[in-house]
């Protein structure tokens, strides 16, 4: 189990050598491979199903009645979330496609 974990991260790879039978495995030694494929298989992936969660929580709003002010508060903390959301996805596709990365919408963003 933990070597197809591994296979399925790239850290590691099947590899096959002649008159063998048993499997051999070699590690992956570029970290910066090892890294952009968790960006690009997990983090991504987080970030994807938490914006349909928030699509989700944005529905259930709209079908609630509740008292006017919260709802707007709570529509207007969605929006939010789903900016931040959006601009996470933004960068972590900058880092993977190998793309220079500003800071400043993250820093915009956290309010510093």
């Amino acid at each position: 189990m933990t070597l197809s974990e591994l296979t399925k991260w790239g850290a590691v790879r099947k590899t096959w050598r002649p008159g063998e039978r048993r499997d051999f495995y070699e590690a992956e030694t570029s970290i910066g491979k090892l890294v952009l494929r968790v960006l690009e298989e997990r983090e991504l992936t987080l970030v994807r199903e938490f914006s349909a969660t928030l699509t989700q929580a944005q529905r259930a709003l709209e079908k609630g009645s509740e008292d006017a002010e919260l709802a707007r508060f709570k529509h207007e903390r969605l929006d939010r979330l789903r900016e931040l959301s959006e601009l996470g996805e933004r960068l972590l596709r900058a880092l993977v496609a190998g793309n220079a990365v500003d800071p400043a919408p993250i820093l915009a963003a956290s309010g510093k």
